[in-house]
């Protein structure tokens, strides 16, 4: 939320992506599964159904390519739709707390990140820096649409399994 707020004038739309439950990754590799099946008996942790690579990608692709979010900023997204609040974690699968869209707590959060790395917060940084990683005009090429060269890197990588 912080990043949405602070590069909105710069027409940079910050979003966080939930690719969900998505096994074939290698991305849980050091977790302690044991650990996991003991919370799950427990009734403390519910996971979603499992996903494939392809199916956890899709809100990802969606959000770098769909005309129908552009200009959106600030969301949380999963399932290829905004989140909807939830309450009540307990047997939750699915939905943002509302703690992770608190402006103050994403304030402290930027707060405590910047000065973790010893970065400069100022706004105008952090929306040059994205604008130097290729998402000017030239980056894309005529008649495309303005997050279309994401997608297709992001599709390339997931093709070449990247993810693994």
């Amino acid at each position: 939320m912080a990043a949405a707020e602070r590069w909105a004038d710069d027409g940079i739309s910050v979003n966080a992506v939930m690719p969900g439950n998505v096994g074939d990754t290698g991305l849980a590799r050091n977790t302690d599964m044991e650990a996991v099946a003991g919370m799950i008996a427990a009734g403390e942790l519910a996971l979603p159904p499992g996903k494939t690579v392809q199916q956890g990608a899709a809100t990802s692709v969606l959000m770098a390519a769909s005309p129908a979010v552009v200009g959106v900023t600030g969301r949380y997204y999963e399932d290829r739709a905004e989140a909807k609040p939830v309450a009540e974690r307990a047997g939750a699968v699915a939905g943002v707390a509302p703690y992770a869209l608190d402006r103050d707590n994403a304030a402290r959060l930027w707060a405590v990140s910047a000065s973790l790395i010893q970065c400069d917060s100022r706004h105008e940084q952090g929306g040059a820096a994205l604008r130097r990683v290729g998402t000017g005009a030239g980056a894309r090429g005529p008649g495309r649409h303005p997050q279309q060269h994401h997608a297709e890197y992001l599709a390339s990588d997931l093709a070449g399994g990247a993810l693994r």
